[in-house]
């Protein structure tokens, strides 16, 4: 049984609104938590495999240094490209899977092989396979993933150019090329993951997307379209939470009206009514909803919006 979102949320779980709003610690939190026991397992048992080899080449420091930049680096993408709320170390497990898939690729190559070798041929078959499971279940945060995986390789690829090995040859300036393209991956990534109007916008977009996809066409949030009406409704509230609008609170009262939450709706519809573009929207709304055969809803809200003059 998987727990809660709010307790998710509570225990530090990823949250791209409260990251937007100044809880910045949340793009460390997620990678020391999991949802549940089967995500447990199958992150540590893949960390308990790839670990090891890693430490082994570059030591525990800079081990732990690629372990925790993938990780935020995947929070980092999670926050900029994913509104679910996520939780796991599979950003900083696809980071060692990257360093991994890098140091046999590069032994191979050293030694002259005609093709990959079958250790590389296996970490290029375990990214894939969990990249694509990732494409195909919507649960699986496929950013975290991307954003892990791409420190991963960056980083290690840097350390062994800006050190004698056996696997590249020594080169400052494409270490410090990686290294360059690394902080900026980090400081773009962070800018949008933080910024409250990119943040805002998204979810405004996600909430509107939503309904103009299922919810318009049939005036009520009804089953089986409860599930994207719950949806919008959170987006909006996101939105709301950075960005309190009257249009915002306009588009949520009407989902409320929609899913026949009068009474809650009235809150919103109030708030709207205070400007003279989200009243505009109010009338018209309230006109087709009407028309659509809902008068006793309609007659209704008018009626107990008439003293703001709707």
């Amino acid at each position: 049984m998987l727990p809660p979102i709010d307790v998710l949320v509570a225990l530090g779980a990823k949250d791209t609104s409260l990251i937007a709003q100044g809880e910045y610690w949340r793009i460390v939190t997620p990678m020391f938590m999991h949802i549940g026991i089967v995500h447990f397992l199958f992150n540590n048992f893949g960390i308990y495999i790839i670990a090891p080899y890693v430490e082994m080449v570059f030591g525990k420091w800079l081990f732990l240094i690629i372990y925790i930049g993938s990780g935020i680096l995947g929070n980092l993408f999670s926050s900029v490209f994913s509104l679910n709320v996520s939780a796991g170390a599979s950003g900083a497990l696809f980071g060692l899977m990257g360093v991994g898939f890098a140091l046999e690729y590069l032994a191979n190559k050293r030694l002259k092989a005609f093709a990959i070798g079958a250790r590389s041929r296996a970490f290029a078959f375990l990214l894939l396979l969990n990249l694509t499971i990732g494409l195909v279940l919507p649960s699986i945060d496929l950013a975290a993933h991307l954003g892990g995986l791409l420190f991963g390789l960056l980083a290690s690829l840097a350390i062994l150019s800006l050190r004698a090995n056996n696997l590249i040859h020594y080169s400052r300036r494409r270490g410090q090329a990686l290294i360059a393209g690394l902080a900026v991956l980090l400081f773009v990534s962070t800018y949008l993951a933080v910024s409250r109007d990119y943040v805002y916008q998204r979810f405004v977009h996600a909430g509107d997307d939503i309904v103009a996809r299922y919810v318009h066409q049939t005036q009520h949030c009804r089953e089986p379209l409860v599930v994207q009406c719950q949806h919008a409704y959170h987006y909006y509230s996101d939105a709301i939470a950075l960005h309190p609008t009257p249009m915002l609170y306009f588009k949520r009262g009407r989902l409320l009206v929609w899913a026949e939450q009068l009474t809650e709706a009235l809150d919103d519809l109030r708030l709207a009514a205070t400007d003279r573009e989200a009243r505009r929207h109010l009338r018209d709304f309230l006109y087709t909803h009407r028309r659509a055969g809902h008068e006793e809803q309609a007659d209704f809200l008018e009626k107990k919006l008439y003293d703001i003059a709707i």
